[in-house]
């Protein structure tokens, strides 16, 4: 008893014992699974596979400083990359990246997330052991229970589960910590750790900071009534205003991550906040098959049934507590209290949204669940750091120790044989040859361009197959026209899906199937195809590498060029509405319908490119022309004219009402489509040979009511090129570079340079030497600058577009994160007044200890 007594002195010590001992168990469940480094199996699946490994490669490129974190073309067409770092990649932890390469990064993520489950076994023994320092110093074989309970609550269902989101395990070691000041704050007066701790945490993951921030408001209230025996208004709302000011004064001394952060998702849905959850008071689901019937080794979360499973040693402590006559009947209806809100944030509406943040949370029910599982876990240690529980002998304490750790690694075992898979060797091979790949290609060619692609990991070796792994441009340093983050540009991407490339979900552009008529008005110079595209010409000193041969676009137009044509309004760009219309079958060679589209406006996209390149160039012109078809139930037959064939790239666009149950087979060839997965696409190539005078398309007849409209065009490949030529000219000189760009121009009268680069209220933008209004797109679109005169447009809605004036011409562009100023001038003041703060406190203190 005495060397348990001196080893709860050493307040290290039982942490890091019960985080070695959870290091234990995942190491063994490892080996014996073969999951790396030991073996093929990676935890990276879901989102952990589709965008968490090619961010990761992205973080490193940023630390060897070939990429920039404050603005990207390599994220989507061009942005802001502080809401990727923000949400993604700020944990500290993830610095350790530096010690793995690009093609080891499925171990980087196995080792991260069993570093982070072996923290959080440690912060809560570090809480449990404060927070019951008294009990543990009266009954210190109490101790042993402190270590069980901290593994179980490091092993329970949300750690395991959503290991796959490595990103939000570190809120599950922050939780007991921050509480543990909580408690400190009530007892002690003291909240300086508090606000430091708020402040690593909202630094780590803003958004589950956000999550532990409400909840540890809710928790202060039970907090204080455990450590009162009276409820006195007044004591209690001076900790609570001061529990709200040290956390507020944490969260404002970072930020310097925060504010540029809310100023990147601004210019996406990631800012729309949902506070109509609030009116709905229902509750949702069922309580006892949630909370109860899922409590065992293994259960997961869904919909309505949360699990908090977190051992039968919890569930055992919870009940003994109630069974417990040394614990008074005061703290077990307080006890009642915490359970009932712990039921409310999960099965209640308004708290359901609350605890969401306003957001619906449907890819990843209940990604606060451990808040609840940390609530269980509480209640449990009240019971087992008492004289009781049952006065048991060593050896029976050891059947039991040993049956619990046998119950956390069970859950460990069923758990992630669901959420793992076998990966490592395949991303190994894939990234090495993508790294080869980029690099021959930077080699080849040095200037500024976009590159697409039409297979990725997600579908190497079938590129029909649907994907959803669109972060490769960031992984290994292109530029290109995809990507798929919580972070999206909605302006960018409603571009996209006008022009033909599918927006999915809120954050997602389909971005497969390569279609010219856009590419090359984007600068897309290369695309690495696993088939042939009429019209590209196969480089062949570039290789082949992951079954795709580097195609050159001899029509890709720059990145920045002179345009003699007004640029003005036009049709704008705007959300996806609902589709009107019917098919109406064969009429002048296409259907009349075919021009409404998905897109909310009056043409689809092939008519809308024609509409982008005749306004370019100054006249109407018609690169997409409207092929005849007939249709006989499924079976769509589209006439390819003579004078086009073998001079043409076929594309074809069925818009659905309805999700299609079968693939579509485009020329023989099966291809799913109208798919509820992930990266279904909207227009796709249709491979056709130059001799080839019908091109066949067939859904399956369940399917073919589910077409609302169907659309053939051909791009005709001369056409394309003739106009291409008009816009090749380029400004004497250009320099594009990620946060840069600058341009200068010797100009006629009536010339305009236009750009593809997107819409950002960062970019600050000198015309000859003149500051232009570019914070605001209103301002942009009313072309002034600072003096009123006319000098910027936007081209489709989206792209810089300058009025040049006759004679020499300069043009820069700067890209500075907005808030990040204000983001460093508010960390900078906060963490002044803290600092300040802790010295007039300190003084304080020591006055007090000299007068005594």
């Amino acid at each position: 008893m005495r060397r348990v007594g001196r080893m709860m002195r050493k307040w290290w010590v039982v942490p890091m014992v019960t985080g070695m001992g959870v290091g234990v168990i995942l190491l063994i469940v490892f080996l014996v699974n073969g999951y790396a480094p030991f073996g093929g199996k990676s935890l990276a699946v879901h989102d952990g596979e589709i965008q968490y490994l090619d961010l990761f490669a992205y973080f490193k490129d940023i630390l060897a400083g070939k990429n920039d974190i404050f603005y990207t073309f390599s994220k989507m067409l061009g942005g802001n990359g502080m809401a990727i770092f923000s949400y993604y990649l700020a944990s500290p932890l993830n610095l350790l990246v530096i010690f793995f390469s690009k093609t080891k990064l499925t171990t980087f993520f196995n080792v991260l997330v069993v570093i982070k489950i072996m923290l959080a076994a440690g912060c809560m023994a570090y809480f449990l052991g404060g927070r019951f320092r008294e009990n543990l110093e009266k009954y210190p074989k109490r101790v042993i229970f402190v270590l069980l309970l901290s593994i179980a609550y490091a092993l329970s269902e949300y750690p395991l589960v959503q290991s796959k989101n490595v990103m939000w395990l570190d809120a599950v070691y922050f939780l007991p910590l921050i509480m543990l000041e909580v408690y400190r704050l009530i007892r002690e007066g003291k909240a300086a750790r508090l606000t430091i701790l708020m402040a690593i945490m909202m630094w780590s993951n803003w958004y589950t900071g956000v999550i532990v921030g409400i909840f540890t408001i809710g928790w202060f209230g039970f907090e204080y009534l455990l450590n009162r025996q009276k409820f006195r208004v007044k004591d209690f709302l001076k900790n609570a205003v001061k529990l709200v000011g040290m956390m507020g004064l944490g969260v404002l001394m970072s930020g310097i991550i925060i504010l540029p952060t809310i100023g990147a998702l601004l210019s996406g849905n990631r800012s729309e906040l949902h506070f109509e959850m609030l009116t709905d008071w229902s509750m949702i689901g069922d309580i006892f098959p949630g909370i109860v019937a899922r409590y065992h080794p293994g259960a997961t979360s869904y919909f309505g049934c949360v699990s908090l499973y977190c051992g039968m040693i919890a569930a055992v402590g919870i009940i003994g507590g109630f069974l417990s006559k040394k614990i008074t009947t005061r703290k077990k209806k307080i006890f009642v209290g915490i359970l009932v809100a712990v039921v409310l944030i999960f099965y209640w509406s308004p708290f359901m949204g609350l605890f969401s943040l306003f957001k619906n949370a449907g890819s990843y029910w209940y990604r606060y669940s451990f808040v609840g599982i940390f609530a269980l876990i509480f209640i449990a240690a009240q019971f087992y750091v008492r004289r009781e529980p049952l006065q048991l002998k060593m050896v029976q304490l050891a059947y039991i120790v040993a049956l619990i750790l046998v119950d956390a690694g069970l859950n460990v075992q069923i758990i992630y044989g669901r959420n793992s898979t076998e990966n490592v060797a395949s991303h190994e091979e894939y990234a090495t040859e993508a790294i080869v790949q980029v690099g021959e290609l930077n080699k080849y060619d040095t200037g500024s361009f976009r590159v697409s692609q039409t297979s990725n990991w997600g579908n190497v070796g079938n590129p029909y197959a649907l994907t959803a792994n669109y972060n490769e441009a960031l992984a290994y340093g292109f530029w290109s026209i995809s990507s798929y983050t919580s972070s999206p540009d909605d302006r960018q991407r409603f571009f996209l899906d006008r022009v033909g490339y599918r927006v999915h979900d809120e954050n997602i552009t389909n971005a497969n199937d390569s279609i010219l008529g856009v590419d090359s008005l984007l600068g897309v110079k290369y695309i690495w195809s696993v088939y042939p595209i009429n019209g590209l010409e196969a480089v062949s000193e570039l290789g082949e590498h992951n079954g795709k041969i580097a195609y050159r676009n001899p029509f890709a137009i720059p990145m920045a060029f002179i345009s003699k044509g007004e640029i003005g309004e036009d049709s704008g760009v705007s959300r996806i509405e609902e589709k009107g219309g019917k098919d109406e079958g064969d009429k002048d060679g296409f259907s009349e319908d075919s021009k409404t589209g998905d897109f909310g406006e009056e043409e689809g996209p092939f008519e809308y490119q024609n509409k982008l390149y005749s306004q370019l160039i100054g006249k109407e012109v018609e690169i997409y022309k409207p092929l005849k078809y007939t249709k006989k139930g499924g079976v769509y037959e589209v006439e390819i004219p003579k004078i086009l064939r073998g001079k043409a790239a076929i594309y074809a666009n069925l818009e659905w009402e309805e999700f299609f149950s079968k693939p579509i087979e485009v020329n023989g060839i099966q291809r799913p489509y109208a798919q509820l997965d992930l990266g279904s696409s909207s227009v796709f190539y249709v491979s056709t040979d130059d001799e080839d005078e019908k091109a066949t398309v067939v859904v399956a007849e369940e399917d073919i009511e589910k077409v609302e409209s169907s659309q053939f065009y051909a791009l005709d490949l001369e056409k394309l090129a003739e106009v291409s030529s008009e816009l090749q000219k380029r400004p004497d000189e250009m320099e594009i570079r990620n946060s840069y760009a600058k341009f200068r121009v010797a100009a006629k009268n009536g010339e305009n340079l236009i750009t593809t680069i997107p819409v950002d209220r960062g970019w600050e933008i000198r015309m000859n030497g003149v500051k232009m209004s570019g914070e605001t797109i209103e301002a942009i679109k009313e072309g002034n600058n600072e003096d009123g005169e006319v000098g910027m447009r936007l081209f489709g809605e989206t792209f810089y577009a300058f009025e040049l004036k006759e004679g020499e011409n300069e043009i820069e562009m700067i890209y500075r994160p907005p808030y990040l100023e204000w983001g460093i001038v508010v960390s900078v003041v906060a963490t002044g007044l803290f600092v300040l703060g802790r010295r007039i406190s300190i003084k304080n203190d020591y006055n007090i200890l000299r007068k005594k």
